[in-house]
């Protein structure tokens, strides 16, 4: 099937809005107010704050020669919490966060992807999980946060099948290490930005702009995370998946413009959603996934996750555009929104959508916001202090949306701030600060943010801790 008639034929989408505009939202409430075993956290990935690229055998990743903002710069050293480790969870003691999610880096524990056990890299992970375990704090795993082994993607990475094997065999030997005292586990982060920004858009390693590779990328990480649920289930444990879910709004009431949000929102959530739900992929991508689902693939896919993670920043608005549906240059600016250094729209009403969508469309799943968080330039000021006011701004409004969504019935479990510390931000470089904790690059010394104490006011109100 041609593009053009591929955009023409795509159904109703889960998460698309189609109203003119966002929904407005207050900032006034009470948020003490949260329920009892609400899990309150802070998230990190380790490609972004470990630095220590070469050392104790870590092998390379796609994203390790990356560099982005001004100057740019790579993923060395970022925050260097490989060595200042015992530091940060002190920082995370003083917060008093419940839980701690972070990524373990599949380079660090398998160099070459598969194969020889790299004993040093498990041990990093080993004395992470002791200490946070020591400090009273809950480690929330996630298996891999899209730094995939550089020797795999040279045999294809997701495109090839047989990527989903081998990190199910990588799964394991973590698991194998750690498992004895880690309950909670993420197999895959986002792997619809992995395969909408690396295989379809190509904005991301491995930088292709293919629509078979993207299609190919989708089955195959949908196949490795449902050998991985399965693989972990039971044992007391509590596992699930964590996507990015957006509301995808049309740019205008142009059908076009309609049509191509529809089509994004059916290739970026329901081609992942559905299938992992139980539904198999929805009409018109199972005609297209036929030829790479094989008898029992879709067995596999499917399981009913114990929560479903929410990694959420703001409302996409799509427009038709010559390319679609992998082309970047049809994700457009609201006309009437504020929006982030980033460019993206500032809209906590669009965490009450999609916590509604997933609730009506899903039943009896979970969720579990994992990321959310605001970036800012964030500079240390005379005093000695950084005053980040927009990000309480944006954080508080947020969680007042996810109070909202309780209200009205969402079966919510958590929220997980992105992020702890300062790190680097992919294609954005240093320049684009995320952190509740400001980390200066060279010198890796750490101050915590306004933010970091107004989240800990929070977490007190609500009687996290003693």
């Amino acid at each position: 099937m041609r593009r053009r008639e591929f955009l023409q034929v795509a159904p109703a989408g889960l998460l698309v809005n189609d109203s003119s505009g966002p929904l407005a939202m207050g900032t006034e409430g009470i948020l003490s107010t949260f329920p009892p075993g609400f899990v309150w956290g802070v998230s990190s990935s380790a490609l972004q704050i470990e630095g220590a690229l070469e050392a104790d055998g870590r092998g390379p990743s796609i994203w390790d020669q990356i560099k982005g903002g001004e100057p740019a710069r790579g993923p060395e050293p970022a925050a260097g919490h490989y060595h200042r480790w015992p530091d940060d969870i002190r920082l995370l003691q003083d917060l008093g966060v419940a839980a701690y999610r972070f990524s373990v880096a599949w380079p660090r524990v398998l160099p070459e992807g598969a194969g020889a056990v790299n004993q040093k890299g498990l041990d990093f992970y080993d004395q992470l999980v002791d200490g946070l375990l020591s400090a009273g704090i809950t480690p929330w795993v996630c298996l891999h946060h899209w730094d995939l082994p550089t020797p795999l993607q040279k045999m294809g990475g997701w495109i090839q099948r047989e990527t989903a094997n081998r990190f199910l065999d990588y799964a394991l030997v973590v698991v194998g290490r750690i498992g004895d005292r880690i309950r909670h586990w993420i197999p895959v982060n986002e792997p619809n930005v992995v395969a909408y920004g690396g295989y379809g858009a190509g904005v991301y390693p491995p930088g292709h702009m293919n629509e078979e590779f993207f299609f190919d990328s989708v089955h195959h990480q949908n196949l490795a995370q449902g050998l991985a649920l399965k693989a972990l289930a039971g044992r007391n444990r509590f596992i699930g998946p964590t996507l990015s879910i957006s509301p995808v709004r049309p740019a205008s009431s142009n059908p076009q413009d309609v049509a191509a949000a529809k089509l994004h929102d059916l290739i970026y959530h329901r081609a992942f959603l559905d299938p992992l739900l139980g539904y198999g992929y929805p009409e018109p991508l199972a005609f297209r996934m036929a030829p790479l689902v094989r008898p029992g693939d879709l067995e596999v896919i499917a399981h009913r996750p114990d929560f479903l993670g929410l990694n959420y920043y703001g409302p996409e608005y799509r427009q038709a555009w010559t390319g679609a549906p992998f082309s970047n240059d049809g994700n457009v600016s609201p006309p009437r929104e504020p929006i982030t250094s980033e460019k993206t729209p500032i809209d906590p009403q669009g965490l009450f959508e999609i916590l509604c969508s997933v609730r009506d469309r899903y039943p009896r799943t979970p969720i579990v916001i994992t990321e959310n968080g605001f970036p800012g330039p964030d500079v240390v000021g005379a005093d000695g202090r950084v005053d980040d006011a927009e990000r309480i701004r944006f954080l508080r409004s947020h969680l007042l949306a996810a109070q909202k969504a309780l209200a009205a019935g969402c079966d919510l479990r958590g929220y997980f701030v992105w992020s702890f510390l300062d790190c680097w931000e992919w294609t954005w470089g240093y320049d684009q600060r995320f952190g509740l904790v400001h980390v200066d690059f060279d010198t890796g010394v750490r101050i915590p943010k306004s933010s970091f104490s107004w989240y800990r006011s929070v977490l007190r109100s609500n009687k996290i801790r003693p």
